[in-house]
């Protein structure tokens, strides 16, 4: 079938961009991922997210206004298939974890804006795999953020939140929360922020 075709194009768009090199990736293939990403089956929106990790280092592209210009489409794209993955927590699991290396590619402000509601809402609600690597994405991409301001409120926020809460759920969830920031930031930034 034609989502069969698809789905098998998906798994190895990956290989073809590393065969054909950065330069005939952003000219050819570009497009044709943003429309693995937007296709209606998620098994093939699936397939693509697997294999950003290594799709994504062959858009290098030196010039930053080119580099925002066609990695913007396929951001949004990203952020469409994070809606379908909501029942499936290994889903949400692979999604997240392709989304770490996001700060070498995208522009981070925008990264930090678009992406620190879903983090927190998968912290605050994810089964514990997700939660952790929530964690971490949220600690990355404001890590990379140049306004500094950005993870301090989302400390604020987790503190009131979680930290405050009643449930021991909640909790324990600050607390691997917690462990991401010390795990990416200063010992200077953990002893003052948490």
């Amino acid at each position: 079938s034609k989502e069969a075709v698809r789905t098998t194009g998906a798994a190895c768009i990956h290989e073809v961009a590393i065969i054909i090199g950065p330069v005939l990736t952003v000219r050819h293939l570009r497009d044709v991922l943003i429309m693995l990403l937007r296709d209606p089956c998620v098994e093939v929106q699936a397939k693509v997210i697997a294999r950003l990790d290594a799709v994504l280092p062959q858009f290098c592209i030196e010039n930053v206004a080119q580099r925002e210009s066609a990695f913007s489409a396929l951001l949004s794209s990203v952020l469409k298939y994070e809606k379908n993955v909501t029942a499936s927590w290994r889903k949400q699991l692979i999604f997240l974890q392709q989304c770490l290396p996001f700060p070498k590619f995208f522009n981070h402000e925008e990264l930090f804006r678009s992406f620190a509601p879903m983090a927190m809402r998968y912290i605050e609600d994810g089964a514990r795999p997700v939660q952790i690597a929530a964690a971490e994405l949220l600690c990355t991409f404001g890590r990379h953020c140049s306004d500094g301001n950005h993870m301090k409120t989302i400390l604020q926020r987790m503190r009131s939140t979680l930290l405050m809460a009643e449930s021991c759920y909640d909790r324990a969830a600050y607390l691997l929360f917690s462990g991401a920031v010390m795990k990416l930031f200063s010992r200077n930034f953990v002893k003052n922020t948490i």
